[in-house]
């Protein structure tokens, strides 16, 4: 009642007719689940099974009901309106339930562009004529049709594009560490990468703290690097680390201190970053990857300066978008098989 309310004038509040139609409105939502099965079917319907078209088609049952006693009691002008709104609120309604069915069946670009066209062809219908003449209003939803319009098929193009892909992306995991621990005889492990004399170890704890600190910053006469221990999880050296190997799926990277998804299987030639069925495909995936981003700057600059010749409108910023979506589609590539094989964290 309060959403109707603001499309009545003052004046009408006051007078007999609003008041038998005040009393009309509470009595229809009171009788309703007895006058109108369906509503208490589908409402049931909805909480039983979370049939999301069951719940729209319920609430826009009850949004028509109303619509018939709305058109029987205010007058012509006002009425209309009234009836405009709740119209839009049941299209409103059937929108929303397409779009969650499809959410529900993994269909999300289908129910995106069920809401966003829904959405749009209400505003324009409840959007005054002079808002619409609106230069700002023209160039936004001039920029969002053109990117709703071509969001199914951007995104088909790049789900296209990964399945027939004949490169992948190599995953890149760093190895797990620790520090050197192991020292010769009469030596002891510093806590950090090095081993200790002995005799200099018991020094440094009968010295000041400052003694200590120097020391620290510059090792004792004597000091050694510690060692990894060879048959343990984390063998091999690199600067002051002792790293794991790479686990089955996985080849050292250089300089050593990470691992990279091994070239294999259907891609079983390797660069740094990628791996790809054969020599020639993977030279053709680079240049694509420079041409397009060449091209694409080319694009972006004369996009920039027709706007600051011309001003912005809704073509424009479309194909500025749409720009930016085409760089990323030669980039896209699937990530390279691991197997089942994860490197700790």
């Amino acid at each position: 009642m309060v959403i109707i309310e603001i499309f009545i004038p003052e004046p009408e509040k006051n007078t007999a007719l609003y008041r038998n139609f005040q009393h009309a409105w509470n009595q229809l939502f009171q009788t309703m689940p007895t006058t109108a099965q369906s509503v208490k079917r589908d409402i049931e319907r909805y909480a039983q099974n979370g049939d999301p078209n069951a719940l729209a088609r319920g609430i826009n049952t009850i949004i028509n009901e109303a619509g018939v006693l709305v058109s029987g009691f205010l007058p012509p002008q006002t009425g209309k309106e009234v009836l405009k709104y709740l119209d839009a609120l049941t299209d409103a309604m059937e929108a929303m339930g397409t779009s969650w069915d499809a959410f529900a069946k993994g269909q999300t670009v289908p129910g995106i562009e069920a809401v966003y066209w829904s959405l749009r062809n209400i505003t324009n219908e409840l959007m005054p004529a002079a808002l619409k003449d609106n230069k700002v209003y023209d160039t936004i939803i001039g920029t969002l049709d053109g990117v709703i319009g071509q969001l199914s098929k951007n995104v088909l193009e790049y789900e296209r594009r990964i399945i027939e892909s004949t490169c992948c992306w190599r995953l890149s995991k760093p190895r797990p560490r620790q520090r050197p621990q192991i020292c010769m005889e009469k030596y002891v492990w510093d806590g950090q990468a090095h081993c200790t004399p002995l005799p200099s170890l018991l020094e440094s704890r009968a010295s000041s703290v400052d003694g200590a600190l120097a020391r620290k910053a510059s090792p004792a006469k004597g000091t050694l690097p510690a060692h990894c221990n060879a048959t343990g999880d984390f063998p091999e050296k690199l600067n002051q680390f002792c790293y794991a190997p790479c686990p089955s799926g996985f080849v050292s990277s250089r300089p050593g201190t990470g691992c990279d998804s091994s070239c294999a299987g259907r891609f079983p030639v390797s660069s740094p970053a990628m791996c790809a069925r054969d020599q020639g495909m993977l030279m053709k995936a680079i240049m694509e990857m420079v041409t397009v981003v060449m091209n694409s700057a080319f694009s972006l600059a004369d996009n920039i300066m027709r706007m600051q010749k011309d001003g912005v409108n809704g073509q424009l910023l479309s194909s500025t978008i749409q720009v930016f979506i085409d760089l990323g589609k030669p980039f896209t590539h699937p990530q390279c098989p691991t197997g089942n094989t994860k490197l700790s964290e």
